[in-house]
């Protein structure tokens, strides 16, 4: 199997970000991880962007969001107002 395009060998420094809600990004992770070379797939989870291949990628970063363990609000609701 070809590896994964963006990398050497198998070996790629793109990191997947997995982001609940535009509000909550990955704001001092983004920053430092960038300085260090990487590169940062952003998938916006609440906007509906499908998920790519995690094989593809060195590493999944998941972000949190505004819900929390004892909210009303049903798993896989749009609703995120309290």
């Amino acid at each position: 199997m070809p590896a994964p395009a963006g990398t050497a060998r198998g070996v790629t420094s793109t990191l997947l970000v997995l982001q609940h809600i535009a509000c909550e990004p990955p704001a001092a992770f983004e920053d430092e991880l960038l300085s260090r070379g990487l590169e940062l797939e952003r998938v916006e989870l609440d906007e509906g962007e499908p998920l790519p291949d995690p094989r593809n990628f060195a590493a999944t970063i998941v972000m949190g969001g505004p819900m929390g363990a004892y909210d009303e609000v049903p798993m896989g609701s749009s609703s995120t107002s309290r």
